[in-house]
């Protein structure tokens, strides 16, 4: 099968788009990977119609079989651009897109009519998607991956603090962080260091707040904003963790969650997202309810004094990532969106 999956200049998770791309081709399929033009000129329409004109000329030349958008704003191109050749489109709402969004919200009902199949990033998503008016028959989880072979338990492992317990989460921009949540479990579990991994772009942004909060509640020596540069980097920061902390407000792929599982940390989380989809609770972990401070704190409490539960956990967890979410797995359940994609056009035009 031949797949263009196109994305937008403004759309996350580009490094998940090469590891779907590498395990697509590794399974013996041709993949195209199209990308805006970041230099593009001109207001926001007349970037998305320079795309699509793009996107329209390659095609013209050489046809895919289907398309994989992955926001609305690549969907919103990609369509156009299918529509004259007859080609199936898959649309996906990656990390930066919530379908609850109000702009998101009038466009899915014209990306549903248009596309072939829709896929949502966990089954809350694919819920959304529905009550909008989403035909089920036409609608999948195609989930977030993780490098099993990078993102191991055994592996170089970061330097640890003074502290006697280390928690270690990730931020980004479609992860927002319950600071509040987080300031306050430092505070009431004495003896721990919370290190906070983020992308170079995105250390000053995710610092300074966190840090004020911090600082004022008198745990400021306790809370470190650690840049990481790349994979190998950030797997020797969470093997240093004794467990993964997670209390975010919204994560829709679970992507970070799915790393530090796969290198055999046990999670606390909340229960928002796809992390109702990939933390088991009480096997790989512990999910609250988003907002109840005082369970998280406890069930926080709980993991890192008692470790030999943790291993137990993390081990569990180690197993459920390279299981469900290898990338392998991940391309299988897209190929299942392609195949549905391409039945529907075989259906209309039979």
């Amino acid at each position: 099968m031949h797949v263009a999956i196109v994305l937008a200049e403004a759309d996350s998770g580009r490094a998940s788009t090469i590891e779907l791309s590498n395990a697509l081709t590794a399974a013996g399929h041709e993949v195209e990977v199209f990308g805006a033009d970041a230099a593009t000129r001109g207001t926001a329409q007349d970037d998305l119609a320079a795309y699509t004109a793009g996107l329209r000329e390659a095609w013209g030349l050489r046809t895919p079989d289907v398309v994989h958008a992955q926001s609305w704003l690549s969907g919103m191109a990609a369509l156009s651009a299918a529509h004259g050749p007859g080609i199936p489109v898959v649309q996906s709402f990656g990390a930066g897109t919530d379908p609850r969004n109000a702009e998101v919200r009038k466009l899915v009902p014209v990306l549903a009519r248009r596309a072939g199949w829709m896929a949502a990033s966990n089954t809350a998503q694919l819920l959304e998607l529905l009550n909008m008016g989403c035909a089920r028959s036409r609608l999948s989880v195609i989930p977030a991956g993780v490098d099993r072979t990078l993102f191991t338990p055994p592996g170089p492992v970061a330097p640890g603090g003074a502290a006697r317990h280390r928690v270690v989460s990730m931020w980004s921009p479609s992860t927002p962080v319950d600071q509040a949540m987080m300031v306050t479990t430092l505070t009431a579990i004495p003896d721990t260091e919370w290190v906070v991994a983020v992308d170079p772009v995105d250390a000053e942004a995710a610092g300074s707040t966190v840090r004020t909060m911090a600082e004022a509640a008198g745990v400021g020596d306790r809370l470190t904003v650690q840049q990481v540069d790349d994979g190998h980097q950030l797997a020797a920061l969470l093997r240093s963790a004794d467990a993964y902390g997670c209390p975010v407000t919204a994560d829709p792929t679970g992507f970070a969650t799915l790393r530090a599982m796969s290198c055999g940390i046990p999670v606390v989380g909340t229960a928002v997202g796809a992390l109702v989809d990939i933390v088991v609770d009480d096997v790989t972990g512990w999910l609250v309810p988003a907002g109840e401070t005082l369970k998280f704190v406890d069930a926080m409490r709980r993991l890192l004094h008692e470790p030999f539960a943790g291993r137990g956990m993390g081990g569990a967890g180690r197993d459920r990532a390279c299981s469900r979410y290898s990338w392998e797995r991940v391309a299988t359940d897209a190929l299942r969106a392609y195949t549905g994609a391409l039945d529907q056009v075989r259906a209309v035009t039979a």
